[in-house]
């Protein structure tokens, strides 16, 4: 039965067995109706799965029933419910790590869905940085792979499609919540990831080199598919999926804190944080040789400033304490002639600038 808090009752179905043995731990039942919640409003609900033997009186009834809860939301796709467990501080090797949750879009969606924010549960009691940076990649699995898994390459990233990037950027105090993480297209840096229907998303945050030390927040209220969590490890140096490899997986009833904020096309237009145009200047641009950047801010101001290539590959980035008004001189000689984006992330906002570099 499906129902919401208040006991009212949306769907029910039923099947049964004829007879099964007293000493089997494991019987599988399965419905022939799969009910798609359209029409439910924004809320809590409950999905309660009841066992009962015809025509026999049973003496503790409460056992033969067990409930699991959802959540219908506007905008938001989440496998975290409820209060955290603990944190995973997982890798082996370096102790880089990435970890995250598979998320999938609905095949008839009638509206055009973007995907605007990432929101990830960090665990830290101290900090051997100044400055801690946690990059968040959104991945879409590509549409050859197929619904068990069969064709993913797991020793890299080719059966992947980057699509949305994002960075947040911790000080060096303890740090416990959940953050907000914008997310860009890959390949244009603007803001907001157009999502394509009926397709598998990855939203994964990187725990990497020094930032290892870190722990993703986890959350044990609900089970689920043991392909609901993703993960990779240096030490495996490939993608696990679920439990194929080792904890952490979503067999044991564990999924990251790692949700993603979703926008209709028509609502992606509303004003976001984004600091001033003067907060960066460059010069010359084009660049042939130097480039030289210019920092401006009203206070002193932790930053993170990445250099984007036209693929969206992040092929330099460098963090700065308390900036104020700083230049920093970039040897650009040798880099690939092409354009490149420089994305300033603090954490009053966020600014992108465009630069191409020629021979």
């Amino acid at each position: 039965s499906v129902l919401d808090t208040s006991g009212q009752v949306y769907f029910t179905d039923s099947v049964s067995k004829a007879s099964f043995l007293s000493v089997i731990k494991n019987l599988p039942f399965e419905f022939s109706t799969v009910y798609v919640p359209e029409g439910l409003m924004p809320g809590r609900y409950l999905v309660r799965y009841e066992v009962y033997v015809a025509g026999e009186k049973d003496f503790t009834p409460v056992s033969n029933v067990a409930e699991l809860p959802f959540e219908v939301t506007e905008g938001l796709f989440s496998k975290s419910y409820g209060d955290y467990y603990g944190s995973v501080d997982w890798g082996a090797g370096d102790g880089s790590f990435k970890m995250g949750n598979l998320y999938t879009t609905a095949l008839n969606s009638s509206e055009t869905l973007v995907a605007t924010k990432a929101i990830m549960a960090v665990d830290r009691e101290s900090s051997t940085n100044l400055v801690d940076i946690v990059p968040v990649k959104l991945y879409e699995v590509k549409p050859e792979v197929g619904p068990d898994w069969s064709g993913f390459d797991i020793n890299s990233d080719n059966s992947l499609i980057l699509r949305g990037v994002g960075d947040y950027l911790f000080g060096d105090e303890p740090f416990f919540e959940k953050v907000e993480v914008a997310l860009l297209n890959a390949e244009t840096l603007e803001e907001g990831v157009v999502l394509n229907p009926g397709r598998r998303y990855i939203l994964v945050a990187e725990f990497l080199g020094d930032n290892a030390s870190l722990g993703m927040q986890m959350n044990n209220k609900i089970s689920y598919e043991p392909e609901s969590t993703i993960a990779w490890g240096s030490g495996f140096n490939q993608w696990l999926i679920g439990s194929a490899g080792g904890f952490p997986t979503s067999d044991f009833g564990f999924v990251p804190i790692m949700d993603m904020v979703v926008e209709t096309q028509q609502a992606t237009n509303t004003e976001r944080t984004s600091l001033p145009p003067s907060s960066m200047t460059l010069a010359p641009n084009p660049a042939s040789d130097h480039l030289f950047i210019d920092f401006n801010f009203e206070k002193p101001t932790d930053f993170v400033l990445s250099v984007i290539n036209a693929q969206g590959q992040v092929v330099q980035r460098s963090a700065y304490k308390s900036g104020l008004r700083e230049r920093v001189e970039m040897d650009v000689n040798g880099w690939t002639p092409g354009v490149y984006f420089l994305r300033l992330v603090s954490r009053d906002g966020q600014l992108v600038k465009k630069v191409v570099v020629e021979n």
